[in-house]
């Protein structure tokens, strides 16, 4: 009889990641939701919410709350001022709204959201004393 191996250490970071490199009817914009021949397309976000359970019409509504801790991230954690890990950008801001940025301002494939995650991570670098925000 084999033994099921369970992942009880991975990082939330390492989770969502996972999640966001399986390949799935990805849209890269503003919305949450769009449908496109006939198939759903969803956001990184929407994707993140999808796979938790929730509904699309909740999705299409916003009426989620933290996705983030759903997912195993403290809520200090999840709301922690980080930067955009893009070459360049100097966005800063929590990482749902990191994500919601990379995947609807940068417009990056799902794939390099997941990558990008794994490098906020472990970035060390400081926010500038402006905290990113442009004037």
């Amino acid at each position: 009889m084999k033994t099921q191996l369970t992942r009880t250490n991975v990082s939330p970071f390492k989770k969502i990641a996972e999640i966001l490199m399986e390949d799935f009817p990805y849209y890269a914009g503003w919305k949450f939701i769009e449908k496109k021949r006939g198939t759903m397309h969803y956001c990184a976000m929407a994707y993140l919410e999808k796979k938790k359970g929730y509904s699309d019409w909740r999705i299409r509504l916003n009426l989620i709350d933290n996705i983030l801790e759903k997912y195993g991230f403290p809520h200090d954690e999840s709301t922690k001022e980080r930067l955009c890990p893009v070459e360049g950008c100097k966005k800063t801001g929590p990482l749902l709204g990191l994500i919601e940025h990379m995947n609807a301002g940068h417009k990056l494939p799902a794939t390099e959201i997941a990558n990008a995650i794994e490098r906020i991570e472990h970035d060390n670098r400081r926010l500038p004393p402006y905290g990113g925000k442009e004037f």
